[in-house]
């Protein structure tokens, strides 16, 4: 098994969970964040990332609610809202290959931290990060949690 089909699995299987949001993943062919709320209200909130190494392995997937950064090589935020049953997709963020930590907090109280690690996808395997950052809002219950952060691989 090569590593795009590790990460294909990785990104697949991987979704971290808070209480009270949801993102659906559609087909990703950059570097972006997109953002789905499958909830019955509009929710409002931020989602902050900071690029914490060049290197995508140095990202610890599995790891619940990772510390924030001291010392990102750069950080930005995305304020959003977004209408029931709407997605939103913002690659204006800048996000290249490389590790990161990603924080998404909505109104509703939910925060949930992840990191993530896009390897390069580019024409030449340079500058774009093949894949993208997903964050999902939904109404928790027993088996998921409101807010869950993974990513999804280019093919």
């Amino acid at each position: 098994m090569d590593r795009r089909q590790v990460l294909v699995s990785v990104g697949t299987a991987l979704g971290v969970s808070l209480a009270g949001c949801a993102v659906v993943s559609e087909s990703v062919d950059s570097s972006e964040v997109r953002l789905v709320n499958s909830l019955d209200e509009t929710v409002t909130g931020t989602v902050h990332i900071a690029k914490v190494a060049d290197d995508a392995d140095e990202a610890d997937r599995h790891e619940t609610q990772p510390e924030p950064p001291t010392d990102p090589d750069w950080s930005r935020s995305w304020e959003f809202t977004v209408d029931p049953g709407e997605s939103k997709t913002n690659g204006d963020l800048g996000i290249e290959p490389g590790a990161f930590y990603v924080e998404a907090a909505c109104e509703r109280g939910a925060t949930e931290a992840r990191e993530a690690g896009l390897y390069p996808g580019g024409p030449d395997g340079e500058t774009v990060a093949g894949g993208q950052i997903v964050v999902r809002l939904r109404e928790p219950d027993d088996d998921r949690d409101p807010i869950s952060i993974g990513q999804d691989v280019a093919d």
